[in-house]
């Protein structure tokens, strides 16, 4: 027997999908399936089982009449409760979209019901529609203006969106409404180091970690606004801090390499990305940085692995693109470096520096005249890159094109007086 109670219809679910999985050719099971999906407004799998029946021979008849039924409101929602509790599942379920969708028919149903614009934000967020999140926050607060989680979550988005002062003045509505408020706080230092304000933001970060002592990820906002204000003894303590507190951390031993990096510390800015990766091996943002770190100690072949691992996590991240064409042109592979640098270029047409090593790849593999236009259109974006200007003389020159590299070759000594390279191939 499939037919089954609303409130049954969640359980009974893996049930409707044995059913036709056993036995695709009995148009009940599918109506009764699809049914089932339309009532809990679980809309995309709905539609993508239109097909499958199609295909089994159910009638076009009855599918039309299930089609509609999903392009309008869930007749199975008898409640406000109720379409809240459907709400809140899609939205706990991480199928955001089905949360918009069926959010944006329950507003006009209860536009009056916070409940409903502020899991419309939450969705949306995720979603990554930033000003509709920001949209439907302020719903909320013009409902419930003393919600102070809600001021919180908007500060969030809109430090997302890049309006720091807006999203400062958000978290600061959330501390007066609720003073130990430690994740308000964080959110204020963040905004407030966006700004280039370290030092407010190390007060804020402080008083998140006074009201929740092993919050972790204040702690590691905090060591970098250190490292910011030139506290870098502090900083170190502050992420030792974060690892005592969570040793799993990922972030914290991605952010310490970085530090250890810019000082030039690099074996054990290796040793740091290295446990980052270890403990998230999709953490794209630390193979690429373990990938830099390997090109300054000269490990090319390593460098390569890890910027190939970056990219296979994140394909579009252009300057790993452009430092893994850096890498196999340091081992001598210019024609995979040329593929690569062309990758970067499809990424971010307006990098110089990729056109340019570009040129040199195609230099060096002889191939002179596409190796100039890389130049010109490097020059193009900046005209005041002597190196480029020398380079392309030497492609000239390999041409045969005195005159011309002759030209480029003075520009070159106009903006690098001293270069005593420039001076050799201007008379050479």
């Amino acid at each position: 027997v499939l037919a089954v109670s609303v409130s049954k219809l969640d359980a009974a679910i893996p049930l409707f999908k044995k059913a036709v999985e056993a036995n695709p050719k009995v148009e009940q099971f599918w109506l009764s399936y699809i049914g089932a999906l339309t009532k809990l407004n679980k809309v995309g799998e709905a539609r993508a089982l239109l097909g499958q029946a199609k295909s089994h021979g159910v009638a076009d008849e009855k599918l039309k009449k299930l089609e509609e039924q999903l392009s309008t409101p869930p007749k199975a929602v008898a409640s406000l409760k109720e379409a809240l509790d459907i709400l809140v599942r899609l939205h706990n379920e991480s199928k955001f979209q089905e949360a918009v969708e069926l959010g944006e028919k329950l507003i006009k149903q209860y536009p009056n019901d916070p409940n409903i614009p502020n899991i419309l934000g939450q969705a949306h967020f995720h979603l990554n529609q930033l000003e509709e999140s920001i949209g439907y926050y302020e719903s909320t607060i013009q409902l419930i203006p003393n919600h102070a989680e809600t001021h919180y979550r908007l500060g969030v988005t809109l430090d997302n969106a890049g309006r720091c002062d807006d999203a400062i003045k958000s978290f600061n509505a959330a501390i007066e409404l609720q003073p130990n408020y430690p994740e308000a706080f964080n959110g204020l230092g963040i905004s407030h180091y966006q700004n280039g304000d370290y030092e407010e933001a190390i007060i804020n970060y402080n008083k998140a970690i006074e009201l929740k002592p092993y919050y972790a990820g204040a702690f590691i906002n905090l060591a970098a606004a250190y490292i910011k204000s030139n506290y870098h003894e502090k900083a170190i303590r502050k992420y030792k801090a974060a690892l005592q507190i969570n040793p799993a951390l990922s972030l914290a031993y991605n952010n310490l390499g970085s530090y250890l990096l810019e000082i030039g510390e690099l074996k054990d800015a290796k040793k740091s990305y290295e446990k980052a990766v270890i403990l998230k091996p999709n953490n794209a943002e630390a193979h690429y940085n373990l990938g830099n770190t390997l090109s300054d100690l000269g490990r090319h072949e390593e460098a390569i692995a890890s910027y190939t691992t970056a990219i296979n996590f994140k394909h579009t991240d252009a300057e790993a693109y452009y430092n893994l064409g850096n890498a196999l042109k340091q081992i001598g592979n210019y024609g995979d470096a040329s593929l690569i640098y062309k990758k970067a270029i499809e990424l971010n047409p307006r990098n110089v520096a990729v056109y340019h090593n570009l040129g040199n790849a195609l230099n060096d593999l002889g191939e002179h005249k596409k190796a100039i236009a890389c130049y010109i259109k490097a020059i193009k974006l900046n005209a005041s890159h002597a190196e480029t200007y020398n380079n392309l003389g030497n492609a000239l020159s390999d041409l045969g094109r005195l005159d011309e590299a002759i030209i480029n070759y003075h520009k070159a000594i106009m903006l690098m007086p001293y270069n005593a390279e420039v001076y050799w191939n201007r008379h050479g």
